[in-house]
């Protein structure tokens, strides 16, 4: 094969390989399917590891609960402005609607904070999950490129919001 056939080739490849990407994102109505990934913060004493179906479980029927998965990288400035306004929110929610809502914080390239350090420095009392380098099983469902980015799902796992 001669070296413009093999160059066009891998073009077409990777275009391949980013539709499927951008084809495996999530969207409103979608269902999620069950995820885990390791819990770095607020909550690794009970389980060191999320199970998203176990996690919705422990809850009473499961009923109305809906779950706010956070998506952030710890370098990024607006990343860093939504997370004392996020605990902000789940402050007040915790006080009068435990029952009707988590919400969940799936950090990852953790080059400027750790784990531990973001929880810290920002306040955070909700589950953190690390994503590790690349954002794990959460980002690869839900990420779309941007971050921070939000997304809440009903008790079924269904996505009712998603959004960068």
């Amino acid at each position: 094969m001669n070296d413009f056939r093999l160059i066009k080739l891998k073009q077409f490849v990777l275009f391949m390989f980013s539709l499927n990407i951008s084809l495996a994102q999530l969207e409103v109505g979608d269902t999620s399917p069950d995820f885990s990934a390791p819990i770095c913060m607020n909550g690794e004493d009970v389980n060191p590891d999320i199970v998203m179906g176990d996690y919705w479980s422990l809850f009473e029927e499961g009923a109305n609960k809906v779950t706010w998965i956070n998506l952030f990288t710890s370098w990024w400035g607006s990343c860093q402005t939504e997370a004392p306004q996020t605990e902000e929110i789940w402050q007040e929610f915790l006080a009068e609607n435990e029952n009707y809502i988590n919400i969940i914080a799936n950090g990852f390239d953790w080059s400027s904070y750790s784990c531990e350090g973001w929880a810290e420095e920002f306040g955070i009392t909700y589950p953190m999950l690390d994503g590790g380098s690349n954002g794990g099983e959460a980002w690869s469902l839900f990420g779309d490129g941007y971050i921070p980015h939000n997304v809440v799902l009903d008790h079924n796992f269904e996505v009712l919001y998603t959004s960068s």
